[in-house]
């Protein structure tokens, strides 16, 4: 769903109602289905078990409801159009409060280092159990804090320099083996054969060998002589 919003122009006011449109229907759709669905045939009562667990019978059941990160249809339906309406006013409010926003568009344009930096934080932690919203309150405002200053300072983010660093290097190794191999051409001819086509001076108006159906695959020699048609000259009556 990201890749195919992140193909949109999203600049453009049409796309961005239609995606709040859309983003409010699944919403409906998903966690109003999974309402009904509970009531319909759990008795209201959402099914709230451990997901992860794999069943030795497959229960419809277990399908219904939206309970969060359960995986169900309603939900995945619900999470992806709240995400479609929070995509479309974010967009709304970068354009007309870019300073506001601006801790975070720091904290995305990083998001690598700052995923990497609070695992590493839970890790420390030693849990991710708790009664209540004051960690991830901590954690939310410290990433904030630390992007925006490293973004002001610095710029791109350290994982982002690796990664950006570490691809344009594994790319210029790629494009070095691929590269056309040249094989110096006769003397005659004065060109060189890179990959099946001819290049060089002489090579003007002469087709390649990999997309154009002439047989006449080498420039020709000025030198040698122009070969004499084998039809006869009708004789003058």
């Amino acid at each position: 769903m990201g890749l195919g919003v992140g193909r949109c122009d999203l600049a453009a006011t049409g796309v961005r109602i239609r995606l709040l449109a859309a983003g409010a229907a699944l919403a409906l759709l998903g966690y109003g289905g999974g309402w009904l669905s509970t009531q319909w045939w759990t008795g209201g009562r959402p099914i709230d078990d451990d997901f992860s667990e794999r069943l030795d019978a497959w229960d419809p059941i277990r399908l219904t409801g939206a309970v969060p990160h359960s995986g169900t249809t309603f939900e995945i339906l619900g999470s992806v159009g709240v995400a479609l309406v929070v995509i479309a006013v974010c967009l709304v409010l970068a354009e007309r409060l870019p300073t506001v926003v601006s801790p975070f568009a720091a904290v995305g344009s990083m998001a690598l280092t700052v995923y990497t930096a609070q695992v590493v934080a839970v890790w420390i932690e030693g849990t991710v159990d708790h009664t209540d919203n004051t960690a991830w309150l901590l954690y939310a405002m410290a990433s904030l804090v630390v992007a925006t200053t490293w973004k002001l300072l610095v710029g791109r983010g350290p994982l982002e320099r690796l990664l950006t660093w570490s691809s344009n290097r594994a790319a210029g190794l790629t494009a070095g083996r691929s590269a056309p191999e040249r094989t110096p051409a006769s003397s005659s001819g004065g060109g060189v054969a890179v990959r099946g086509r001819w290049s060089g001076s002489s090579t003007k108006g002469v087709p390649c060998r990999s997309c154009c159906r002439s047989t006449d695959r080498r420039p020709p020699d000025p030198d040698s002589p122009t070969p004499r048609s084998s039809a006869r000259s009708p004789k003058p009556r």
